[in-house]
């Protein structure tokens, strides 16, 4: 997936560990709106996350508590902050099939033509 991604998107920033979960993907794409891909890519039946799953929690606390940050979690992993709106989780399971790999990169690739990512950090 990883090597996938690198192919298409010359730009693209992988902040997945080396040794981390073989399940999840993070990565950047410099000047995407992860918000609008993530719409466009819904509407097409393609589901991802932004940022990290951590940074999505704010339904569960204190109304008028909760303010957008950088999440500690891509802040630990080195994640600059200008890239938090441009970062996406891509999650996997044991049943994930090839096919469905290959369709999430058409997709996207659809969505996010690789010339409209440019290094930005």
């Amino acid at each position: 997936m990883v090597g996938a991604l690198r192919h298409r998107y010359a730009d693209v920033i992988v902040n997945s560990r080396d040794g981390g979960s073989p399940f999840i993907v993070n990565f950047s794409l410099p000047g995407t709106d992860n918000r609008a891909v993530l719409a466009d890519l819904s509407d097409a039946g393609v589901f991802l996350s932004a940022s990290m799953a951590c940074s999505s929690n704010h339904t569960t606390v204190p109304p008028g508590t909760w303010r957008e940050k950088h999440p500690l979690a891509l802040q630990l992993a080195g994640v600059p902050a200008s890239l938090t709106r441009c970062t996406y989780r891509l999650s996997f399971s044991d049943r994930t099939t090839v096919a469905e790999v290959d369709r999430f990169l058409e997709e996207l690739e659809e969505v996010v033509p690789a010339d409209q990512v440019a290094r930005s950090a």
